[in-house]
């Protein structure tokens, strides 16, 4: 797939409700409904992306947006969060009603399906999902207000 088709593809519900889809499974397969909208603000923006991609199971925060000067990957987070809200939400929707995930009674977002990107075939598709499951995984080490602190979020 070109990277003219995905960015053609990066606002559209479908293709991001399958990137909250990964990020729940990197995430042990269930969030609290707030972390949905942290998603796209990172795997969206390219310079975060590239550091998500090339994350690995001992990375956290720190080692991957502050440590050795990479605090320009946050640039402009709280912005993006803004940015993308709508397009979250309507993915949530969509996620929802594609079966890949589900909202529990207590506001928890479960996965339905599993998925692992190192099957994904298309290269730039890959480096998407790759990045969407990493900052799950990384994610899960932290509290949401704890994430939202350390992004510069100030509102839900």
């Amino acid at each position: 797939m070109s990277s003219e088709n995905i960015s053609n593809l990066s606002l559209n519900p479908f293709f991001c409700s399958k990137l909250i889809h990964y990020f729940i499974q990197g995430h042990n397969g269930k969030i609290d409904f707030p972390r949905n909208y942290l998603v796209l603000p990172y795997v969206m923006y390219e310079p975060s992306r590239k550091v998500l991609y090339k994350a690995n199971r001992n990375s956290n925060f720190y080692s991957l947006f502050i440590e050795n000067d990479k605090s320009m990957n946050l640039g402009g987070i709280e912005k993006r969060y803004t940015m993308y809200k709508d397009l979250s939400k309507e993915s949530v929707i969509t996620a929802v009603n594609e079966g890949l995930i589900e909202i529990t009674e207590n506001g928890e977002v479960e996965s339905n399906k599993k998925v692992d990107y190192r099957k994904e075939k298309d290269p730039n598709l890959k480096i998407f999902y790759r990045s969407s499951y990493y900052l799950g995984l990384v994610f899960s080490n932290y509290r949401t207000i704890d994430i939202l602190i350390k992004s510069g979020v100030k509102e839900l």
